[in-house]
C-alpha cells in the first residue's frame, strides 16, 4: 500500500541498489559497485537571466525528448499508470506525441489498515483523459 524505500524491497534477503549505481558481481562472488552519474548542481551562468517561462519551456523539453527516445522500441511500449504526477506526465508527453491507443496498465491491491489498496480512480482518469487502452490488474490478498 506504499512504497517500499530504498534499500529495502519486497523480497526477503533482496536490497537496492542506489540511485545511478551498476554491481558488478565476480565469479568467486566478490561485488564492485561504480556510481555512473553525479548530478551537477552548479548555476549556469548563461541562464542566470531566465524567466519563469524559459524555465518551463526547458524542462517540457527535456521532458519531452526523454520520452520520445524510449519510444523507440522493436516491441511495443506502454507505461505502468499509478495515476501520479510522473506517470501521468509520461502518459500526457506521449500523447502529445502523437501517440494513440497507449497501452496503460495499473495494478491494486486489498485495502488494508483503513488505507485504499489501489489507484484505479486516478489511473482511470488519466487513462480516460488521454484515450489510452487501459488495463486494470486486481492482486487480492490470497494471491499476495
Amino acid at each position: 500500500h506504499s512504497i517500499v524505500p530504498a534499500p529495502h524491497s519486497i523480497l526477503a534477503g533482496v536490497k537496492k541498489l542506489p540511485a545511478a549505481t551498476i554491481r558488478t558481481i565476480d565469479l568467486d562472488g566478490r561485488t564492485r559497485d561504480r556510481v555512473y552519474w553525479h548530478p551537477d548542481y552548479d548555476r549556469d551562468p548563461a541562464k542566470a537571466d531566465w524567466s519563469v517561462r524559459d524555465w518551463r519551456e526547458a524542462i517540457h523539453t527535456s521532458l519531452r525528448t526523454a520520452v520520445q527516445r524510449r519510444l523507440v522500441s522493436d516491441v511495443p511500449v506502454g507505461v505502468l499508470l499509478s495515476g501520479g504526477v510522473d506517470s501521468s506526465l509520461i502518459v500526457a508527453l506521449m500523447a502529445e506525441s502523437g501517440l494513440d491507443g497507449i497501452p496503460t496498465f495499473s495494478i491494486g491491491f486489498d485495502a488494508a489498515g483503513g488505507e485504499e489498496g489501489d489507484e484505479f480512480e486516478y489511473s482511470d482518469l488519466v487513462a480516460a483523459r488521454f484515450g489510452t487502452d487501459h488495463h486494470q490488474l486486481h492482486i487480492g490478498a490470497a494471491s499476495m
